[in-house]
């Protein structure tokens, strides 16, 4: 990504438990402990026609335990909750970060 305009595919709708739609962007994807976990991001629309969605840096990221559907193969993402899966999830993160700073990647989807 860069700056703050979103890549189109990387941007994901989800649906809370009151039905109301919030889109996201995802910024990373990683494994912890063999579970697929992503990190996300709330993005707005500029308003603008055409204009390309913008990332909200300004909010705090999200954590999604991604689990597939076996039925047909469908990500679904489902918000971390607990406490303790969370610290452990975003202290990996950290680590990632930090680990990508140090290497001068910046290999974000």
């Amino acid at each position: 990504m860069e700056d703050n305009i979103a890549s189109r595919n990387s941007l994901v709708t989800l649906t809370d438990d009151y039905g109301n739609e919030h889109d996201f962007a995802i910024i990373d994807l990683f494994e912890v402990d063999e579970t697929r976990y992503a990190i996300m991001l709330p993005i707005f629309e500029s308003g603008e026609e055409g204009a390309e969605p913008e990332v909200d840096f300004e909010e705090d990221a999200y954590i999604f335990r991604v689990e597939t559907d076996e039925q047909d193969g469908e990500e679904l993402f489902f918000e971390v909750d607990d406490e303790k899966e969370w610290e452990k999830v975003a202290l990996a993160w950290e680590d990632r970060l930090k680990t990508m700073d140090e290497e001068g990647s910046d290999d974000y989807l």
